[in-house]
């Protein structure tokens, strides 16, 4: 994220595409999440489960 702010800061990526990459980024993070709780108990799978549908309900919001 901090690459994707900085390029965008220097004028090297436009916002629009800078938003759309931090939202891939933050949707990113989800699958390591859920990937690092298929191991864990049902609650580690509940908050992995609740941080993947909280990021995309924002980049569905941010879409509209």
């Amino acid at each position: 994220m901090v690459l994707t702010l900085l390029a965008t800061y220097e004028g090297w990526v436009p916002y629009d595409m800078a938003a759309s990459m931090m939202q891939g980024e933050n949707i990113g993070t989800t699958i390591t999440a859920n990937i690092a709780a298929l191991v864990g108990n049902y609650q580690a799978k509940r908050v992995a489960r609740a941080h993947r549908i909280f990021n995309m309900i924002g980049v569905t919001l941010m879409r509209l």
